[in-house]
């Protein structure tokens, strides 16, 4: 482990099993996670000169990358890709160390070249779709790309992002003249319908969800009416009392009390709980997941909501 704090986990099994598909990407694959070395058996992985699987439903938006990196390198300077390459290797240290599962495996170059490919096609993805291009088949999947986007363990840190397209100011006058977003956070936020009024410091897309939606709750419904194009399908935000009303029954799973060492003090000791208390605990996580789950939630929301269990309550391992 680096210097640096990881902020994007791999969700363990017990969790990822009430629901894998909340957790696994449909569609594109971002970062190393769901890359495995080659020494690994991967049912239905495809065979490439990477030093990586990767299972064969993704394949197709690799080669989509492959054709967005092209387009995006029309739209800069020419030196622009080299400077971007420079940026990331400068940054790797960093970059891998955001990672809390070991990156070690992928070979220095390749994994410069995945950050690199992977950034751009976000952007240019973002682009693709608030201009609204028809003739570019991924508009039949954007929803799902967007789902994709926004899972834990399919993030990029978003310091790299910030610091790859801020460093070229033609293409930063482009972003400024043609969508009225001075920075890469602004244009970001806005492609995903996102608005807030302060100047968040989030770390990825999860994080960027968890931020927006804890800050200004109350008025995303709003901003979902007028802009429904820009958030991604099946999502739908309901609270206790509108799901009380529908006939959805609630009771108390003792979550906070479990979670709050102050509340509960037997909870702060460094030995593992008991398998009763253990069980209790992962009854109270699953009560909290499987509400959003079952009503088909957006994926953000379970994991959104795991990202701040790990990253804000500091679980130790024995819960994760």
């Amino acid at each position: 482990m680096g210097l640096n704090e990881p902020c994007i986990y791999r969700v363990p099994s017990h969790i990822r099993d009430v629901k894998p598909q909340a957790y696994t990407p449909r569609m594109v694959v971002i970062g190393p996670l769901h890359r495995y070395p080659k020494s690994t058996t991967i049912d239905g992985a495809e065979t490439s000169s990477d030093p990586w699987h990767i299972k064969e439903e993704y394949s197709m938006m690799e080669a989509r990358k492959k054709v967005y990196f092209k387009t995006f390198s029309t739209l800069v300077r020419k030196d622009a890709i080299v400077e971007m390459r420079k940026i990331i290797q400068g940054e790797e240290t960093k970059i891998r160390d955001s990672y809390e599962e070991s990156t070690e495996w992928i070979p220095s170059e390749y994994f410069v070249d995945l950050i690199l490919h992977d950034a751009v096609f976000i952007m240019q993805f973002l682009l693709t779709t608030r201009v609204g291009r028809s003739y570019d088949e991924i508009m039949d999947q954007e929803s799902m790309v967007r789902n994709d986007l926004i899972l834990l363990e399919n993030q990029l840190p978003f310091f790299i992002l910030d610091r790859l397209f801020s460093s070229d100011r033609y293409f930063m006058s482009d972003m400024m003249r043609l969508h009225r977003c001075p920075t890469i956070k602004d244009f970001i936020l806005n492609s995903f319908g996102l608005i807030i009024e302060e100047n968040p410091n989030f770390k990825h897309f999860t994080d960027m969800f968890r931020y927006v939606y804890e800050k200004s709750l109350d008025d995303i419904p709003v901003y979902m009416e007028r802009t429904p194009w820009r958030w991604p399908h099946n999502i739908e935000l309901m609270n206790a009392d509108n799901l009380s009303k529908a006939g959805v029954k609630f009771k108390s799973s003792g979550l906070l009390n479990v979670y709050n060492p102050v509340a509960v003090p037997r909870f702060t000791r460094m030995t593992p709980p008991t398998p009763n208390e253990l069980k209790d605990i992962k009854r109270a996580m699953f009560g909290v997941f499987s509400l959003h789950v079952e009503f088909k939630k957006v994926p953000c929301f379970p994991n959104t909501l795991y990202y701040q269990l790990h990253t804000f309550l500091k679980l130790p391992n024995y819960f994760r």
